[in-house]
């Protein structure tokens, strides 16, 4: 089976994973000197890819965030929600507090998602070996949880 899991926003990350095996990550492609993702190229990514299923984070505003800030956000989600719908891949999305739990991380910071990846995937640290490659973290073990939910 092949996924895509996507954890949304102008700082997420995208992450691909074959037969329950993290195959690669890369980050959120931004539009150029925009706060918008680049919704053609993630489309392009993602229909190369030929995934069965995306997962994507079930998000919401943040207490406190920003007008601006969460209507970028939410067009984004919406922007990456149409990409599956578009490509008529079967997308579902995980509240952060239920792959969280499944992966040991509840009520952690951000960066005990990082460390966690590097113990399941030590091949590929250098991949994950600076703290701006979280929302690649997170993008994985979300994927990595909806397995578990399967089983």
């Amino acid at each position: 089976m092949k996924i895509v899991s996507i954890d949304p926003g102008k700082t997420g990350g995208c992450a691909l994973i074959v037969d329950g095996k993290l195959l690669t990550t890369f980050d959120m492609p931004l539009t150029k000197g925009s706060k918008f993702v680049d919704l053609v190229t993630l489309a392009a990514a993602i229909k190369d890819f030929k995934p069965d299923v995306g997962i994507i984070e079930q998000v919401h505003a943040s207490p406190g965030a920003g007008v601006s800030g969460m209507f970028y956000f939410g067009a984004n989600f919406g922007g990456v929600i149409g990409i599956f719908v578009g490509l008529e891949i079967p997308l579902h999305q995980i509240t952060p507090q239920k792959w969280k739990t499944i992966q040991g991380l509840a009520k952690k910071d951000k960066d005990a998602s990082r460390l966690k990846i590097i113990d399941l995937y030590p091949e590929m640290a250098k991949e994950f070996k600076f703290k701006n490659s979280v929302d690649r973290a997170e993008a994985a073990l979300l994927g990595l949880a909806w397995l578990k939910i399967l089983q």
